[in-house]
């Protein structure tokens, strides 16, 4: 007999092992008629169950099945890594003590259920049905907020609250769910105000949940606002993996913060995560559709991902949101160039130039969009421009002389080219150029010597014509 019963408890005790170490995603069960099952297996579902956060693969939730329903410990976690809630549930209740916690680590709550179904959430999305005795709820900051009683799901007995800075706010006694006799209010400095009725009582419960949330709310942005800087100075100290977590616990703190998603936007920019970088900004213009600088933003990571049609559609969103961003424009005439649209390029860049009246640059590029639609002497007068502007700019002037050279006046294109020489002495583009112009106005012999000087520095094009020729450098 003794060995009998021997064999039985080994029987259980390895079913039991058995069954502590089957895990599976929750993902991969599906619920019928209120219970849980694996795909395609006609059993309600028994063992242990988990979720992962897809973009950081942290540990979302862990509990356990029995014939298909939530039993014994069951624990969820916020994204940071921190636990939300933890507690336990028999046949799918709701049952014994069960803790929450703020995204911050501080806990917000304490209490007990008996047969809770988790419905009917109060303020902070904790389940009313099924509280059972005493409740404790907690501040942020830490300090207590409540203390409450509760009786199959009912208030029963009394409930008091404290102000966000610890003093006690009010008091008030039900019985089986029904105000009990009068309630009292404090002020924060612990002073009675008001004693009152069950209809006055609610008009002040409503103020007062409603200059919590506005208090609570302002110290939140308060803090975020706070990291967003700590985040700023590590970007400005180029450390970017400390900028992104200092702006990610901004947010944390203040999820509505658009200016916090617009910066971590840019720290994944520069760590080349054009992907993170365009989910920051399209969460930034969810929040503030009307910021020009989060679709400015969106339309660069999209042209670094070289997807030039979705970046010019972001440049030309943020144009219409601010006219006057001129490196919109900017970015719009380089993005139409490659297009090859140089009539929409140069309406672009001529509007860039309406607001940077002094970037040399712009007129360079106008000038190149003018040459490619053959406009030379449109683009001599910008090239002549952006060279009043920054008078040391070499290409500047071979680009000169390739537009006078276009023009046949080689005399011009020489003068350039001999401008840009003396700013750049080993320049071997401006001495192959001038060669060409030399020999168009019959300087034969100028043009070999500018050929070979140009072959000498390197130019491959003066050294291949030089070999086909006959020539030595």
């Amino acid at each position: 007999m003794k060995r009998t019963l021997f064999f039985i408890i080994a029987l259980v005790f390895i079913a039991s092992l058995s069954f502590s170490q089957t895990k599976v995603n929750i993902n991969n069960l599906e619920e019928y008629g209120g219970a849980m099952f694996k795909i395609d297996d006609d059993k309600p579902y028994s063992g242990r169950v988990f979720a992962l956060y897809k973009s950081t693969d942290n540990k979302k939730l862990e509990g356990l099945y029995r014939d298909g329903l939530k039993n014994g410990k069951w624990t969820w976690w916020y994204e940071n890594g921190d636990i939300y809630s933890k507690g336990s549930f028999r046949a799918g209740l709701m049952s014994g003590q069960w803790e929450f916690y703020y995204s911050n680590g501080k806990i917000m709550s304490v209490g007990h259920y008996r047969n809770g179904d988790g419905t009917n959430e109060d303020k902070n999305g904790i389940p009313i049905h099924g509280r059972q005795s005493k409740w404790a709820f907690w501040h942020k900051n830490g300090f207590k907020s409540d203390e409450q009683a509760w009786k199959n799901g009912k208030r029963d007995g009394v409930f008091t609250s404290w102000h966000y800075n610890g003093v006690r706010a009010s008091e008030i006694t039900y019985i089986n769910g029904n105000i009990n006799g009068m309630w009292t209010y404090w002020n924060e400095r612990g002073e009675k105000e008001r004693e009152g009725t069950v209809e006055e009582y609610n008009i002040l419960v409503r103020l007062e949940e409603e200059a919590k949330a506005a208090a609570e709310m302002a110290a939140a942005e308060m803090a975020a606002a706070g990291w967003f800087q700590k985040g700023y100075n590590a970007g400005m100290n180029r450390e970017y993996n400390a900028e992104i977590s200092l702006y990610l616990k901004a947010i944390e703190l203040n999820p509505d913060y658009a200016d916090a998603y617009i910066n971590l936007g840019i720290a994944y920019q520069k760590q080349n995560n054009y992907t993170k970088a365009i989910q920051m900004w399209k969460k930034a213009i969810e929040l503030k559709p009307d910021d020009a600088d989060a679709y400015y933003n969106l339309g660069n990571a999209y042209k670094d991902q070289d997807n030039l049609i979705k970046a010019i559609q972001m440049w030309e969103k943020a144009i219409e949101l601010n006219p006057d961003d001129a490196d919109a424009y900017i970015n719009l005439g380089i993005a139409y160039g490659k297009q090859n649209n140089y009539t929409k390029a140069i309406q672009m860049w001529k509007k860039a130039i309406e607001f940077k009246p002094d970037d040399a640059d712009a007129y360079i590029k106008l000038g190149i969009a003018y040459g490619k639609q053959n406009n030379y002497t449109k683009a001599i007068q910008s090239y002549e421009k952006a060279i009043e502007l920054k008078p040391d700019g070499t290409n500047t002037y071979v680009k000169l002389g390739i537009a006078y050279g276009k023009q046949n006046n080689y005399t011009k294109a020489i003068q350039s080219y001999e401008k840009a020489i003396e700013l750049k002495p080993d320049y071997a583009l401006a001495y192959w150029n001038r060669s060409i112009s030399k020999d168009s106005v019959g300087d034969k012999s100028g043009g070999l010597e500018d050929t070979k000087k140009a072959a000498r520095l390197g130019h491959t094009g003066a050294q291949d014509w030089l070999k086909e020729n006959g020539y030595d450098w």
